[in-house]
């Protein structure tokens, strides 16, 4: 899914760059996309960063950078990707490509979190939340501050999964807690799953965990009503 949102900006607004000082610009530049077509991403790198460093104000140079960041995240680069995206917004505020840039940020965030690259590993949620609620934030605002952008079907997919690896997070704690029979601590994180992320796949086990800790607190009506809801 990535790849092919990501293929289709870098075909369109993007292209090539640089290997050698002798080249042309556009030699340099039609010598980059190439290896980009060919999804030969390590030559595309070096034929890129040799035209950003051979022509660092030529007519490419904003092109360069967007490239640069898809390749880097071909190569499984996210922190790459992601310090030159956030240099980028930054410095060029107001470039027409700037909805592609937040979602390559976030992307980046989402990736470094989950520390696997195409998908959340199942060891993720038991990691530090924060990284992975940047990048739920990032795609948010991607969605908010471009509503038309064509990226925003692909965020949405992301912020679910990112739901999901928060929900297992809460869901893990709550299940720790229970085992070590603290079930007030238990039932706190329950809640949190079944109030926060429902309609994620974890929302079953943490209402279990909940009645479960209903009962053991001495409140078999709460218990009763939960698991009639």
């Amino acid at each position: 899914m990535r790849l092919t949102v990501i293929t289709a900006i870098s075909l369109s607004l993007l292209t090539g760059c640089a290997t050698n000082q002798y080249y042309s610009e556009d030699e340099l530049y039609q010598r980059a996309q190439e290896a980009v077509e060919a999804e030969n991403y390590e030559t595309a790198e070096i034929e890129l960063d040799s035209l950003a460093e051979n022509f660092p104000f030529g007519r490419y140079a904003q092109q360069v950078e967007l490239q640069l960041m898809y390749v880097e995240l071909q190569q499984n680069k996210p922190q790459s990707a992601l310090l030159r995206a956030q240099r980028f917004i930054r410095l060029q505020p107001d470039h027409p490509a700037l909805d592609y840039v937040y979602f390559v940020r976030a992307l980046s965030q989402f990736e470094m979190a989950a520390g696997n690259r195409g998908g959340w590993s199942n060891a993720a949620s038991k990691r530090d939340l924060e990284p992975v609620r940047e990048a739920y934030d990032g795609f948010a605002r991607l969605i908010e501050q471009y509503p038309d952008s064509d990226y925003n079907n692909d965020a949405r997919t992301y912020m679910a999964a990112a739901r999901s690896i928060m929900a297992e997070h809460q869901l893990n704690t709550a299940s720790y807690y229970a085992r070590k029979g603290a079930w007030a601590a238990a039932l706190s994180n329950a809640q949190a799953v079944l109030q926060d992320y429902p309609g994620t796949r974890h929302t079953q086990a943490a209402k279990e965990i909940a009645i479960e800790a209903y009962r053991e607190l001495g409140s078999p009506d709460l218990a009763a009503e939960l698991a009639a809801s």
